[in-house]
């Protein structure tokens, strides 16, 4: 369970990570580069139909919302942690 919760953290944060490539193609070309992965390539797409602003507001949202979701997977993961070594003791 401890590494489940660690491995869904580590893939929160490589998607919010990942999704800087769309942003950034974005902010300075308005395309998406063919080598961006599938899936972000997929959101990036979804996004394009938007105007550029709402787009990298869009684009930066999902990041920050990958980032805090990982920073709240990780905190339960250290509740649970001491939670167990409180019962132990």
């Amino acid at each position: 369970c401890d590494r489940a919760k660690a491995g869904f953290a580590g893939l929160l944060e490589g998607i919010g990570i990942g999704l800087l490539i769309p942003l950034i193609a974005h902010l300075l070309a308005g395309t998406i580069p063919v080598s961006v992965p599938g899936p972000i390539r997929e959101l990036a797409m979804a996004t394009s139909a938007l105007d550029t602003q709402t787009r990298i507001f869009a684009l930066g949202a999902a990041m920050m919302g990958f980032f805090l979701a990982k920073g709240v997977i990780q905190a339960a993961n250290n509740i649970l942690i001491a939670d167990i070594d409180a019962r132990i003791g």
